[in-house]
């Protein structure tokens, strides 16, 4: 029977896909070596604002450190963001330490990485990104990277979207939150309870969900191809479950175009966009 054992961070909710393991730590940039240098990195730099985005990597190191800053033309810039597909298909690369300042991971940013066993996020990250691949499904930064066995994951985010995990089979634990009280009941009834309030769901009785200390395990009878999709939407829907009652869902929106504005009136949120009225 395969197992996927599934937990939740201190202060933080992962909405996950199929076998995931993500392990929580303190991160170790002091300790970490890299063999890496900055002209390995290609960027593209946005001089209003001051930052650079990372856009590729050329070297062969197999330890690196995604800088915090970059210099270009004697002129420094703040790395903020990872672009899509950055790394794709790379298996040279063993171990990443992303330093401080760092706010989003980019779809597919890491995805195939082959040979990637461990991962260190920043505090200042707040977003992965996923998206949906024709004819695959939804899938994220670290899709495929079967041999990540670690990644810190940093509390300052509240969620991680389905399928940034997906294939990633070497995963095994997370923390479930403190504050957060999971009970099964026969049949697979599970009970969570958390500051935000009480959800409950009765979920496939074709799969056994288990409970030891803070962690949750669930597992499938064989790995045809229905007990698969039990299995990854199970798990996915507890750590909704579990997002939900510790930290809450929110939903960013940006208005973009001439003259859109939008404002709060009581319980009601106003927009005002092109030639459409209130």
């Amino acid at each position: 029977m395969k197992k996927i054992i599934l937990a939740i961070m201190v202060c933080l909710s992962l909405v996950l896909s199929n076998t995931t393991n993500v392990k929580a730590g303190e991160s170790s940039y002091e300790s970490f070596t890299s063999t890496a240098n900055e002209e390995d990195f290609t960027y593209t730099i946005d001089a209003a604002l001051g930052t650079a985005t990372i856009t590729g990597y050329t070297g062969t190191a197999t330890d690196i450190v995604v800088p915090a800053k970059i210099t270009d033309r004697d002129i420094e810039y703040t790395v903020t963001e990872i672009a899509n597909n950055t790394f794709y298909d790379n298996d040279v690369i063993r171990s990443v330490c992303i330093e401080d300042g760092m706010k989003k991971i980019g779809t597919l940013a890491f995805a195939r990485c082959s040979s990637l066993e461990k991962i260190e996020l920043p505090d200042s990250v707040e977003s992965i990104e996923s998206t949906v691949v024709t004819g695959v499904g939804t899938r994220g930064s670290f899709w495929g990277c079967t041999e990540l066995k670690e990644i810190n994951l940093p509390g300052s985010m509240k969620e991680i979207p389905q399928g940034c995990f997906y294939g990633c089979t070497s995963l095994t634990e997370i923390m479930i939150p403190a504050g957060v009280e999971v009970t099964i009941a026969e049949g697979n009834h599970v009970t969570v309870k958390g500051p935000k309030g009480t959800l409950e769901k009765q979920f496939d009785a074709a799969l056994t969900i288990t409970k030891e200390g803070d962690v949750i395990t669930v597992a499938r009878p064989t790995n045809n191809k229905q007990h698969r999709s039990l299995h990854g939407l199970t798990r996915t829907l507890i750590n909704n479950m579990i997002t939900g009652v510790n930290a809450g869902f929110e939903k960013k929106l940006e208005l973009v175009g001439v003259g859109y504005r939008a404002q709060k009136q009581g319980n009601k949120l106003v927009m005002n966009l092109g030639f459409s009225h209130p």
